[in-house]
């Protein structure tokens, strides 16, 4: 190495060259050299610029792929037909779009605010909810879960609206409160009242960004939302305002003035053979649907021709009112009963105060009421006063007799606490019979609420109670009648003007069912369902989502 040194510098000596001149190119060779580096890393940070940039781009379209998924899924779960779903979140984790939109689950899944059955296509165009969905080449989503929380007993996924326990492992949490005491706060009246209460949904959606069909970046986000209760086709309300300033009642859509499957036992009935019935409003037009409570299974038959069709919806309805008089019920004076808690016309036709097939009884009682009703009714001391009466069976004895109620003095109900054994009837008003409610007091003649005169059936008897009703003009029967137990039959050419609610309802005839929106209202109010301050729970309650509680991106 050494000798091969020396021949350099020797040769260096010989070409006539200096020792600085080497040392110069040294130094322009490493000025080079730098510069070259420098360009190389200049070129280097702007390559990893782009690839940094590209990366943020590809992140940023996941993330913005989950938001739109996410906004798509919360306005699909926020339409009126699929609302119900927001309280049954475990069966979108569970099951597909195929059983979801079935007919066959519609007890379970229809909302009780439109006859349309839960529908997801907009938003998930295929079977599988947790498929991915596409947004455009470059961008998808997908549904990874949606979930409640597990303490609230937010929902029971096969009856969400069915009656349950009022239990904190064993009762539905999202609800609109009330409060029968009336007392300024439910919670001062546990357990029969019950508190407004929200419920939680958490919604999970992971977006995704391709090149080419490559998958290059993804997002997850996670949002949990306020589930809110509200009344159907109303803004939100509750008890005491506690979710908006809405007050109308959550049973306010003209439907609920007809309901069968009132024992909420599946064994309801609603069945309108005749092509010349009709189901309207006050005003004379075509009701869309009524309701039939059950999960699964109503036997409903109404002809097309009458276009009223049956909600099938698994609801709470409320229990009878009590009655103050309980002379002719079984369960507390017992089974053997005064022969005077079974009335007949028959006897009516005897004293004379039937007239023309037409018996005349001016609310309140009072000694100029014949024999047979005095027995069994009472007045109260209000005023005006409420006259009760409490009756085994009810029969017109023969055909083409009238029971003219005139509320002028005040409501009166007719309280039917018993069931009959065998095909007996527990109200018989015969062929071409019927009642007919007035006001003499008002210049029209017609009663100031059909809930002026109501009818009671009893709550939990058995059998049923089979009961006739409606012989007679449509203008003339303005009564609310409610039979849990119930069998109604409303035959010939007939017709009411008022509410029914009864476990089966037959009409046979032609018949004209006149639901009238102000009489509904009166019964609402009755019944403890009107107003921001229900004494009872809502048996209609709609839901939404708003309000997001927390959101997590990952």
């Amino acid at each position: 190495m050494e000798k091969h040194l020396l021949h350099l510098l020797s040769q260096l000596h010989r070409s006539g060259r200096s020792p600085k001149a080497g040392f110069a190119m040294v130094l322009v060779i490493l000025i080079a050299l730098a510069v070259l580096l420098g360009g190389v890393m200049m070129i280097a940070r702007v390559s990893f610029g782009q690839l940094g940039s590209a990366y943020q781009s590809q992140g940023r379209e996941a993330r913005e792929a989950a938001e739109i998924g996410m906004a798509r899924i919360i306005a699909e779960l926020n339409r009126e037909r699929n609302r119900r779903l927001l309280v049954n979140a475990p069966i979108l984790n569970s099951e597909d779009r195929t059983y979801i939109e079935s007919s066959t689950n519609q007890g379970k899944l229809r909302s009780v605010c439109t006859m349309s059955l839960p529908n997801l296509a907009n938003t998930f165009p295929s079977a599988n909810l947790k498929a991915e969905q596409t947004l455009d080449t470059d961008r998808r989503y997908q549904l990874i879960s949606i979930s409640q929380p597990a303490s609230s007993s937010q929902t029971e996924a096969t009856s969400p609206y069915a009656k349950k326990a009022n239990t904190a492992t064993n009762r539905f949490a999202v609800t609109m409160g009330y409060d029968p005491s009336g007392a300024t706060t439910p919670a001062a009246n546990p357990p029969t009242s019950e508190p407004p209460l929200a419920g939680d949904l958490t919604i999970t959606v992971r977006g995704t960004a391709y090149r080419n069909g490559v998958l290059v970046a993804s997002s997850t986000l996670t949002r949990t939302l306020e589930v809110v209760p509200k009344c159907c086709r109303g803004s939100l309300g509750g008890y005491r305002d506690a979710f908006g300033n809405d007050s109308a009642a959550c049973a306010n859509t003209l439907g609920f003035g007809l309901v069968g499957g009132a024992a909420e036992n599946d064994t309801g009935v609603i069945t309108v053979q005749s092509t010349s019935s009709d189901i309207v409003d006050g005003f004379g037009n075509n009701i869309d649907f009524v309701y039939c409570v059950a999960t699964t299974n109503c036997s409903a038959n109404i002809n097309t021709n009458v276009g009223t069709l049956v909600n099938v919806v698994p609801i709470d309805m409320p229990d009878v009112l009590a009655a103050a008089n309980t002379n002719c019920d079984k369960a507390v004076v017992g089974n053997s009963l005064p022969a005077s808690c079974n009335v007949s016309l028959d006897a009516n036709a005897s004293d004379g105060s039937l007239v023309s097939g037409t018996l005349t009884l001016t609310t309140p009682v009072s000694s100029s009421w014949p024999a047979n009703f005095r027995a069994v009714c009472s007045p109260s001391n209000s005023t005006p006063p409420l006259t009760t009466c409490s009756l085994n069976k009810l029969d017109f004895s023969n055909p083409n007799r009238t029971l003219k109620i005139d509320s002028r003095g005040g409501p009166i109900r007719l309280h039917f606490p018993n069931s009959q054994s065998g095909n007996t009837k527990t109200l018989n008003q015969r062929s071409g019979g019927g009642f007919m409610h007035v006001n003499s007091a008002n210049s029209s003649g017609l009663p100031s609420k059909i809930t002026d005169f109501t009818l009671f059936g009893c709550q939990s008897c058995s059998p049923e109670q089979l009961v006739d009703l409606g012989q007679g003009g449509g203008e003339a029967l303005r009564f609310f009648a409610y039979f849990p137990q119930g069998s109604i039959e409303i035959g010939g050419s007939s017709g009411y003007a008022g509410v029914i609610w009864t476990n089966k309802v037959r009409a046979n005839g032609n018949v004209l069912m006149t639901i009238p929106g102000s009489g509904l209202g009166d019964v609402l109010d009755l019944m403890g369902i009107g107003g921001p301050t229900p004494a009872v729970n809502p048996p209609l309650v709609d839901y939404m989502l708003r309000a997001t509680r927390s959101l997590q991106f990952f």
